[in-house]
């Protein structure tokens, strides 16, 4: 398939504990305000298996409002408009 656009990887990691470790150090960017003021927090989690599930931090959020932020984001990181 030629149309599919793959998004890059923020942080590649190879292990769980990249992962891991890559989020604590996106915590801790949070803690100390390096991210700025965050509302919310959107994680979707992929297991090996092809599960899917998700994590929502922060302020309340609905499905419009998720739906639309995950949208908006993959397609600014698709066209490197960010």
């Amino acid at each position: 398939m030629n149309n599919v656009i793959k998004l890059a990887p923020t942080t590649l990691c190879n292990t769980q504990q990249d992962v891991v470790t890559n989020l604590r150090r996106f915590a801790n960017d949070v803690e100390s305000g390096l991210e700025g003021d965050v509302r919310t927090i959107i994680v979707v989690i992929e297991t090996m298996d092809g599960k899917l599930g998700h994590n929502t931090i922060g302020a309340s959020c609905d499905l419009a409002r998720a739906v639309g932020l995950l949208t908006i984001e993959a397609l600014r990181s698709a066209t490197d408009d960010v």
